[in-house]
């Protein structure tokens, strides 16, 4: 990037060579400036003819000036008088130069032999067939008497007065001049548009906002240039009539608020806690001033120039003091902008006063703000363009070292990643191999289940069939018929069992699903209850159908199971003659199955360890049992999604509330596995 903007020290010199190109003098006839040679008449009305400057006592009322004219911000029109002789004896042609592009109307009259007055016009309100001569400033082909003086009366008409001087050229020496001048300008206006130009293409190549707004800053000082030095109205918009200088109005209206900008993003105070919000207020300020100024346009007030001037000032005058004191802090960058900043200060404010009349008008006066403005872009464009360097510089580091980064975590994880593979490769092995034992486990469990079938199958069929010839045989007791028929019961009950749960097919108690279907309700728990009379023949055991469902969604294997281990458990637990009754109904949380018995009830020690494996309470006394069928009742039961609840006080009986969710119980699911 720093090849494509040449080097500001480089452009410098030449803009150096320029200025000095343009101060040397030839040898032969000096121009005379006129400084001193008029007076001076005030129109605020603009009544006067220069008929009306002939009559008797209009004269006393011309003042005579010293210096240049300094027309003030004064509204309405002036008038200058100017006796002149010929300077030079042998150059009968001269030329009267107003050195102010910025003069809207300037009208010439000369007084002839004849007394009539010869009339010539010039300014950037007229267009370039009307004028005089063609040129950017008012100029003027005056032929002078060899002897004697003539009366030159010029009225002047400007929104836009300055101080400007006045010079007499012999024609060659102004031509000369003109040139040297002119390559002065081209070499700055040559700066300024390969600025322009370089920058535009950095921001388009970089995206980096800070080369686009430096591309306008440096247009906009461009335009107000070529504005202020005439080569805008007079050449550019020459043909048109009428103002032709509002571009370059605009230009040096927005020109300070685009540079504000700039500064703000080069300087990075938007960032900054402590200048931000000084810095966003100090923006918004100049924009309400530039487009109050812009308006002004409009509504043409005298002042508004000098007081917008004096605003710009102050606000360049600001941040020139927040850039020196970042450059104290350590800000590289800002010390340049503070020096660069502090020299276009200093020549704004040599312009200013210039305006104003406080200074001489001439060539480095009238060229030192260009020459700043020139610098003011070469260095400012030259510390971006560093300034953006480095930042690709850093960000190519940091982009490197974040690849180098990536890399020694690529290889990092790719250590873990083969780490972590062979652990799950050791892990996948265990787990293999501890699935290969519990198949292998499941194997033998269900090779000894189906053994213990089979050979419970042989004696059952002997007891059963013992039992059937005794029951035909008998001709006695009646009592001991009905022990014949228990035992027939007994084995009937058994051989189901045998048949249901532990048969090969799916072994019940150990598949872990259960198939979910309509099943009756009511014999569900006339079965538990007959199962149960064979242990207690003496217990009052009934069912109470009155609010029992219809049916229930279940696993009927299942829940035969654990009806008859819960009735069983009721009869076994509890002295003859207790009640147990067997009930449902649909609750709010979904259909559930009680067993309630009116005997002694559960401790209260024993009643939060019922469930556990091999428990048995203080009241199991002798009882038979192994602690198993509660616990075997509440895994049924979780099975098939539903939950086993006892509630029990000592002396009061007990309560077991088998419960199925209404989802189990108004859904259709063909199989739930745990």
């Amino acid at each position: 990037m720093k090849r494509v903007v040449p080097s500001w020290w480089l452009w410098l010199l030449l803009l150096a060579h320029g200025l000095a190109q343009a101060s040397w003098h030839e040898t032969g006839t000096e121009p005379v400036a006129l400084g001193g040679r008029w007076a001076l008449l005030v129109d605020p009305d603009e009544r006067l003819s220069v008929e009306d400057l002939e009559r008797p006592g209009m004269a006393a009322r011309f003042m005579t000036q010293q210096g240049n004219p300094g027309l003030g911000y004064r509204s309405g029109a002036v008038w200058l008088r100017l006796q002149l002789e010929r300077p030079a004896p042998d150059i009968p042609i001269w030329w009267l130069d107003l050195q102010s592009s910025t003069l809207d109307e300037v009208v010439l009259y000369q007084r002839r032999a004849d007394g009539s007055f010869r009339q010539a016009v010039a300014g950037d309100h007229r267009n370039s067939e009307a004028q005089d001569i063609h040129f950017r400033n008012p100029l003027f082909r005056l032929e002078l008497p060899a002897e004697g003086s003539t009366t030159l009366y010029l009225r002047i008409k400007s929104h836009n007065p300055i101080s400007f001087a006045m010079v007499l050229w012999p024609p060659e020496r102004f031509i000369s001049s003109i040139i040297r001048l002119q390559l002065l300008h081209g070499l700055i206006f040559a700066t300024f548009v390969l600025l322009i130009v370089s920058n535009l293409w950095l921001y388009f190549a970089s995206r980096d906002t800070t080369f686009g707004l430096f591309s306008l800053f440096t247009l906009a000082n461009l335009i107000t240039m070529l504005g202020a030095e005439g080569y805008l109205p007079y050449y550019l918009l020459g043909a048109l009539a009428g103002p032709k200088d509002l571009p370059s109005t605009l230009a040096w209206i927005w020109a300070p608020v685009l540079g504000a900008i700039f500064q703000v993003q080069y300087l990075g105070l938007l960032r900054m806690r402590l200048l931000a919000s000084l810095a966003r207020w100090g923006l918004v300020a100049m924009l309400l001033a530039a487009l109050l100024a812009s308006m002004n346009l409009l509504i043409p007030w005298s002042l508004w120039r000098l007081i917008y001037q004096g605003w710009i000032f102050l606000c360049a005058f600001a941040l020139c003091q927040i850039a020196f004191w970042l450059g104290l802090s350590g800000l590289k960058r800002a010390r340049v902008l503070a020096a660069v900043q502090a020299l276009f200060l200093l020549t704004l404010a040599l312009r200013i006063g210039r305006n104003l009349g406080w200074f001489e008008p001439g060539l480095l006066i009238d060229n030192a703000l260009y020459f700043a403005m020139a610098a003011y872009a070469l260095v400012m464009s030259s510390a971006v363009s560093r300034s953006h360097e480095n930042l690709r510089r850093e960000k190519e580091a940091a982009q490197a070292e974040a690849l180098a980064l990536a890399q020694r975590n690529e290889q990092h994880l790719e250590s873990q990643v083969a780490e972590r593979t062979r652990a799950l490769e050791a892990t996948v092995a265990q787990v293999q191999a501890a699935l290969s034992l519990e198949r292998h486990a499941k194997e033998e469990q269900r090779h000894f289940l189906a053994t213990v079938s089979h050979e419970l199958r042989t004696p059952l069929a002997v007891i059963d069939a013992t039992a059937q010839n005794l029951e035909l045989d008998h001709e006695g007791d009646p009592a001991t018929l009905e022990r014949y028929r228990k035992i027939l019961r007994a084995t009937e009950r058994m051989t189901r069992l045998l048949s249901s749960s532990l048969d090969e097919r799916h072994f019940g108690f150990l598949r872990n699903v259960a198939h979910l279907r309509e099943t009756a309700t009511a014999p569900l728990l006339h079965d538990a209850t007959s199962s149960a009379r064979l242990l207690g023949e003496q217990h009052i055991i009934r069912v109470d159908e009155s609010h029992l469902p219809p049916s229930l969604r279940c696993d009927s294997e299942l829940m035969l199971l654990i009806l008859r281990t819960i009735t069983d458990n009721a009869v076994k637990y509890t002295p003859a003659g207790t009640r147990i009754t067997l009930s449902g109904r649909v609750g709010d949380e979904g259909v559930s199955l009680q067993v309630t018995d009116d005997g002694p009830g559960i401790a209260a020690e024993d009643l939060p360890h019922v469930f556990e494996p091999n428990y048995r309470g203080r009241s199991a006394g002798d009882k038979s049992g192994t602690g198993l069928g509660l616990s075997l009742a509440r895994r049924m039961m979780q099975m098939q999604g539903g939950s086993v609840a006892i509630a029990s006080a000592p002396g009061e009986g007990c309560q077991v509330t088998l419960t199925l969710p209404h989802a189990l119980y108004a859904t259709t699911i063909g199989a739930v596995k745990l």
